[in-house]
């Protein structure tokens, strides 16, 4: 405060911050109420008995999960139970003893109405068994009952292998004057002890988890290497590479692009065909793909004779080396969509002649009976390796499908690529000498030019892909040819690499009007 009692621009300033951050704090604090709100958390549920039951039995089976496992033998004994004594007098059926494990099931009274208690005595059972009781009606699904003084449903024996517990008569309608069973379920450990199904698994996703972690390492470690190495060699040279050789080769690459999608994705798609022998069979599919690849490479080592092994310089390149380069490229290109084509469609025919070798050398029986070897045990280890075999080929043949299904359906994106990749490198070596000679105010008009056509071809693209081109078809290029050629024209005005004092300007726009 200053002194005529007035407060000073700075505590004003600093009183005006300390407000806006307590209003941000208070529309802050109300955002996240009304978030809290719309998610509708209720953190009464989790206080529920039954919820608090249900984390108590996934925590129990997560902290003791279950490795080992033992097939068991499930023994059932039942005992009558009459719904509604119709006389005191009235004979019931007693229950007699089971004659493969001698275990007997008593339950008092024998008769009765819905909601009664009654109880149940075993004797002679093994203490090992896993025991339930079980209500089976005269008709319909039976349904488990937890005994009443433990509130369990699994039955506790003591070592001579007998229990006594009190069970509630279910209600069930229209059953009266009918009997009704109450069995007595035991499960007996039986077989040998082996690895648990969730043992198995675990096992079988940590190996699958290895192989991918192997095959995502194999594939990044050479792209990785190649950056790694253009980022070192990047760091060790001075780069003096042109702007406007850049814009040219994004903007041919964009026009490469289309034209390699909209044209040349049918070659791939017919070379996949071919390579595959749905047209002409499986030996010419075999056959002509090696001929067509063969005569290219011929017709490129004739334009490209092995003496000629000296680069020339961009003021001695001819007339007839530009025609050599395109030429080169053309034929290249075809050449190599044609063999990736092939070669997709020759992966996908091949997968399906290793699953069939794959079959054939699995056991005899096995292919008979058209079932996995999971459910023939067991198996000789000649047996085993044969199948084993089998299941190595037919994963091979399984990579391959994947594989050239994957190329077949990218087809259109390949073709793109490789002819972008190819134009814009034809186009890059052919205007590297004039835009070298460039000077002045007419490097920074061809650089505003290169500059507009990228960004309205690439916005093109753009609209074209994600708009359909329909509103996007012409607004979007001219707007972007605007902003775009102004600051790629800059860009190009900073870092243009300048020319040679010995260089004349009339030598440079004859250049480049040679070029347009």
């Amino acid at each position: 405060m200053n002194n005529n009692g007035q407060a000073s621009p700075q505590a004003t300033r600093h009183a005006l911050i300390r407000l806006l951050i307590v209003v941000a704090v208070v529309v802050g604090f109300v955002f996240y109420a009304y978030g809290w709100t719309v998610t509708e958390v209720d953190l009464d549920k989790p206080q529920e008995a039954q919820r608090q039951e249900n984390v108590g039995n996934a925590l129990r089976e997560l902290l003791s999960p279950r490795i080992f496992s033992q097939e068991r033998e499930v023994v059932e004994i039942t005992a009558p139970f009459l719904m509604v004594c119709e006389s005191s007098n009235q004979a019931l059926p007693e229950s007699v003893p089971d004659p493969e494990t001698g275990g007997v099931v008593t339950i008092n009274p024998s008769c009765g109405e819905a909601g009664d208690i009654i109880e149940v005595t075993i004797s002679n059972f093994s203490p090992l068994a896993d025991t339930r009781i079980r209500w089976i009606p005269p008709e319909g699904q039976s349904r488990p009952r937890e005994d009443l003084i433990t509130g369990r449903e699994e039955l506790v024996l003591d070592s001579s292998g007998s229990f006594t517990g009190q069970i509630e008569v279910p209600r069930i309608r229209n059953t009266d004057g009918q009997m009704h069973q109450v069995a007595i379920r035991a499960a007996f450990p039986a077989g040998a002890v082996e690895l648990s199904d969730i043992s198995q698994l675990t096992v079988l996703r940590m190996i699958e988890t290895i192989f991918m972690a192997l095959l995502a390492t194999s594939i990044a470690i050479p792209i990785a290497s190649l950056i790694s190495f253009f980022a070192a060699r990047n760091l060790m040279r001075p780069i003096r590479l042109p702007v406007g050789k850049l814009f040219v080769a994004l903007l041919f690459f964009s026009i490469g692009a289309m034209l390699g999608a909209s044209l040349l994705n049918g070659l791939g798609a017919f070379a996949a065909r071919v390579g595959g022998g749905e047209e002409y069979g499986v030996i010419v599919g075999i056959v002509a793909p090696v001929i067509v690849v063969g005569l290219a490479i011929a017709g490129l080592r004739y334009l490209n004779p092995p003496e000629d092994k000296t680069r020339a310089t961009i003021a001695e390149t001819s007339s007839n080396d530009y025609v050599k380069m395109i030429v080169n490229a053309v034929l290249l290109t075809l050449l190599v969509i044609f063999a990736v084509g092939a070669l997709a469609g020759f992966f996908v025919w091949l997968a399906g002649q290793l699953q069939v070798f794959g079959d054939s050398l699995r056991p005899a029986f096995l292919n008979a009976l058209e079932i996995t070897r999971e459910e023939i045990y067991p198996l000789n280890p000649l047996e085993w390796l044969q199948n084993a075999t089998a299941d190595g080929i037919q994963a091979i043949g399984t990579l391959l499908h994947t594989i050239g299904t994957l190329v077949i359906l990218i087809m259109p994106i390949v073709a793109a690529v490789i002819t972008g990749v190819s134009l814009s490198n034809v186009a890059s070596n052919l205007t590297t000498g004039p835009l070298r000679n460039l000077t002045g105010s007419l490097e920074r008009i061809v650089g505003g030019i290169l500059g507009a056509l990228v960004g309205a071809i690439l916005f093109a693209v753009l609209g074209f892909l994600g708009m359909s081109a329909a509103l996007f078809g012409l607004l979007v290029p001219i707007v972007a040819a605007i902003i775009t050629g102004n600051i790629f024209g800059l860009i190009y005005k900073q870092f243009a690499v300048k020319p040679s004092k010995s260089i004349k300007p009339a030598r440079s726009q004859t250049a480049i009007m040679t070029v347009l």
